[in-house]
């Protein structure tokens, strides 16, 4: 069976700036994040309830990254992304999934996923600046990287409801950019729209700002 999962955010244009938010626990230091492995482009990072929901999440990903049918629409100030993508993964690739890494949260569980053998998509090596500013930040977050063969594009959220689905919203968020740079605006009344579809789109850096509790997420896609 075909399953289509339609996923929704909406966001005041203010939303990438730091603010308040629901208590977080765990700050960058303490995540699987900072493993080297965490940054290529072959490797799924992964927030999750259980080992179970890590391969779930991992696969979504996954599929995202085959294809995904992005469209924002921006109204009186706020931004909606639906990102329309297929889950159906073949077995044959799910049990390729190898979950590579572990960590025990007191939220749940950090997991990083790989697929054995050869996964379909090239490894692109990202030169985002990991150097941190004055505020503690990667530099990637306020000057993504620009290169020949990709497009590049950050997101972030406050206010998670949870640990859990915070770099969900902020991948959403980094992967709506995305579709703004690249798909023609369109008015439509009060609203203006971009469409794309995106082949080959995935996160290649994630960083959790604990001062300000907020995600940040660099999406990209091959060109």
């Amino acid at each position: 069976m075909v399953c289509r999962f339609r996923w929704l955010l909406f966001s005041c244009l203010f939303f990438a700036a730091a603010c308040n938010s629901l208590m977080a626990s765990g700050g960058q230091d303490s995540s699987l994040l900072n493993k080297k492995n965490a940054k290529s482009a072959s490797v799924y990072y992964v927030r999750a309830k259980d080992r179970t929901d890590s391969l779930f999440k991992a696969a979504g990903q996954l599929s995202l990254r085959h294809s995904v049918l992005v469209t924002c629409t921006e109204q009186d100030g706020r931004l909606q992304v639906v990102l329309d993508y297929n889950q159906n993964i073949p077995d044959s690739m799910l049990s390729r999934m190898v979950i590579m890494d572990v960590k025990q949260q007191d939220w749940g569980l950090e997991t990083l996923v790989s697929i054995s053998g050869d996964s379909g998509f090239p490894d692109i090596s990202i030169p985002a600046n990991d150097r941190k500013n004055r505020s503690g930040l990667p530099a990637w977050i306020s000057s993504p990287p620009v290169g020949k063969s990709f497009i590049a594009a950050t997101g972030s959220m406050s206010h998670s409801p949870s640990p859990v689905s915070g770099f969900d919203y902020s991948d959403m968020n980094a992967i709506g950019n995305l579709c703004k740079l690249l798909a023609k605006p369109v008015r439509n009344g009060r609203s203006t729209v971009w469409k794309i579809r995106l082949s080959g789109a995935f996160i290649a850096r994630r960083w959790y700002d604990a001062g300000t509790e907020t995600y940040y997420s660099l999406a990209v896609v091959p060109q």
